[in-house]
């Protein structure tokens, strides 16, 4: 037999081997990802993320192989188009008002040229309050969706870690991400965006009138600028502070036993060791697939309201340049005070979606000590 042919025989002979391995592999991934539960992740979510996920050609809670990011960017390049309009539009009003205030500013009557501003204002605050109250009523929904999200997603994450052999930080690590899920709609939802329409409202009336509350708005804002800044600072630092330290342990845990196992019965024990180290490398593909699911389903989920929010701090930053450049400070000040509450909103919704994704990714990035 020629070398050629020979090749050509080992070659078949290896693809019947591997093959039946390959799918025996495959079932056994499914059956893991059957048996963790993962599933719920995919059902806690609403339908346009799970929309916004079908365009990355996610069908389910695992991410593989066939995920393709340029649907994912395609559909939300045209969904960011079709939004553009009603932002356009609240625009070309601001500017439009900021041009009239301006030419009613060079008539010699006083009465008209005190009066414009104030009628500006109102005329902008109508233009862009009820798209920017909407925007804070997306963010409450969004907390709310969030926090069933990592409801479903705790237990799961937590059986995965065990399952893979993390003991002691998938015993530990449900606390705080089940804390943080429950304490989210409470701190932003009961705290944040009541300071929020409060400094709204303020700062509409220090617009009309002739009240001097800056420095209290500015307070209220600090306020709650502050209370989310530290609130994520500290989940985020204990999570990775208590991740790595348990990751530690486990590792010493899993090393010590398979010392133990190959000492006590050497041969059986490498055996088992082998057995083992197979069953771990699907559990590892099961978690992987899910942790990186959970990462990629808090981007569909926060992509649009995050979208939708740079929208607004660009109209109401624009604005605001408008009526510096045509010297109308009243005008100005509004517009600054409603893009520094679009600003908040932004900052509210990046910092759910870091607690979603931090907590999806000790998942991902923690091994188990099989």
């Amino acid at each position: 037999m020629s070398g050629g042919k020979k090749a050509a025989v080992l070659l078949l002979v290896a693809l019947c081997l591997l093959l039946p391995g390959s799918r025996a592999m495959a079932a056994e991934e499914d059956d893991l990802y059957e048996r963790s539960g993962a599933q719920s992740l995919y059902d806690s979510l609403d339908g346009d993320t799970k929309e916004m996920l079908s365009w990355a050609g996610v069908e389910g809670a695992m991410v593989g192989g066939d995920l393709e990011l340029t649907g994912l960017w395609q559909g939300l390049s045209q969904w960011t188009r079709e939004q553009l309009g009603e932002p356009f539009r609240a625009l070309a009003g601001v500017v439009a008002v900021a041009v009239l205030c301006r030419l009613a500013g060079c008539f010699e009557g006083k009465h008209l040229g005190e009066t414009a501003p104030l009628v500006g204002s109102l005329a902008c605050a109508v233009l862009l309050l009820e798209p920017l109250l909407g925007l804070l009523r997306q963010v409450e929904a969004l907390a709310q969706s969030a926090s069933a999200f990592l409801a479903a997603s705790v237990p799961v994450y937590a059986g995965l870690l065990l399952a893979g052999g993390a003991s002691v930080t998938g015993a530990s690590y449900s606390f705080l991400p089940l804390a943080a899920g429950n304490g989210i709609p409470l701190l932003v939802n009961g705290f944040v965006l009541p300071l929020l329409r409060v400094f709204l409202a303020l700062s509409l009336a220090c617009s009309v009138s002739s009240a001097k509350l800056g420095k209290f708005t500015s307070s209220l804002y600090g306020a709650a600028k502050w209370t989310l800044a530290a609130s994520v600072t500290l989940y985020s630092g204990l999570l990775s502070i208590q991740t790595a330290l348990n990751a530690q342990v486990d590792a010493a845990s899993g090393k010590t036993a398979k010392l133990l196992a190959s000492s006590a019965i050497p041969i059986v024990g490498g055996a088992l060791g082998d057995a083992v180290g197979a069953i771990q490398s699907s559990l590892l593909l099961v978690k992987s697939g899910v942790g990186a699911f959970g990462i990629l389903a808090a981007l569909c989920l926060f992509a649009p309201a995050m979208i939708q929010a740079g929208m607004w701090i660009s109209v109401c930053t624009l604005g605001q340049i408008a009526g510096d450049l045509l010297e109308v400070p009243k005008l100005s000040g509004l517009l600054g005070a409603l893009g520094s509450a679009a600003k908040m909103a932004l900052a509210v919704l990046c910092s759910i979606f870091c607690v979603t994704v931090v907590t999806a990714a000790v998942v991902l990035f923690v091994k188990g000590s099989l």
